[in-house]
């Protein structure tokens, strides 16, 4: 069998039954997705606007594209499982606030909150949790709030948001402080070239500094986080 092949083994074993639940799944959570971003991001006024955002835009075919990748990537990496399902919740949860960020510069607190004790709670359900989960997250989190502190001290602005630190903390607690020191150099290089992009091809005819230019940051971090969790199921393990 080849490798492809062994990569796309648990979907074959997959029953009719399991099949429906999952696609009613990815279309649920693209409907939830298209909701949550529509709600924090929404430009017209009325219920019948507010509805036709979330059916009918580019948020909701990005959100079902997002959905059934999320489920293919996850069994693929760990089989038809429940910890499967939770990872694939928090990548979900993980989206929708990149998705927001994107927009506002600004996540929901009680959303990213969320995603934090979710994690936690996810791993205790699933008897995954250890010490070095809580470790993580707090070790990371609180070298996130010095580099913060750090940051603003040498030029005189904010380089990070209090999202950032919590989003991170959560994926600290999935991958741990050595996967995390990689997953934030990696999502600085793609914000970094996300600056360079928009420079280059938005504001080369103005005049403008490179620091007032906004970053989404958690969008980069959700796309390292999906990286890093390839990484360590096929090469790190």
């Amino acid at each position: 069998m080849s490798d492809l092949s062994r990569l796309f083994e648990p979907f074959f074993s997959l029953s009719s039954q399991e099949i429906l639940w999952s696609c009613l799944g990815v279309v649920i959570g693209s409907i939830l997705a298209s909701a949550l971003s529509t709600l924090y991001s929404q430009t017209s006024k009325g219920f019948l606007g507010g509805l036709k955002q979330v059916f009918f835009s580019l948020t909701f075919a990005l959100s079902l594209a997002f959905c059934l990748f999320d489920f293919i990537f996850v069994v693929v990496l760990y089989d038809f499982t429940p910890y499967a399902l939770f990872v694939g919740v928090v990548l979900f949860l993980f989206f929708v606030l990149s998705c927001i960020d994107c927009v506002l510069l600004a996540v929901p607190d009680w959303l990213n909150f969320f995603s934090l004790f979710f994690v936690f709670g996810g791993l205790y359900y699933l008897s995954f949790l250890q010490e070095w989960h809580f470790i993580s997250a707090f070790c990371v989190a609180g070298a996130l709030v010095l580099l913060k502190i750090f940051g603003s001290f040498v030029f005189k602005k904010e380089i990070l948001g209090e999202a950032d630190i919590v989003v991170f903390a959560s994926m600290g607690a999935m991958v741990g402080i050595d996967a995390s020191l990689y997953l934030i150099f990696l999502a600085s290089i793609l914000a970094m070239g996300y600056i360079l992009f928009i420079s280059f091809f938005s504001l080369k005819d103005r005049q403008i500094s490179l620091s007032k230019i906004k970053v989404p940051f958690v969008a980069f971090l959700f796309l390292s986080f999906v990286g890093i969790l390839g990484y360590l199921r096929f090469v790190g393990q």
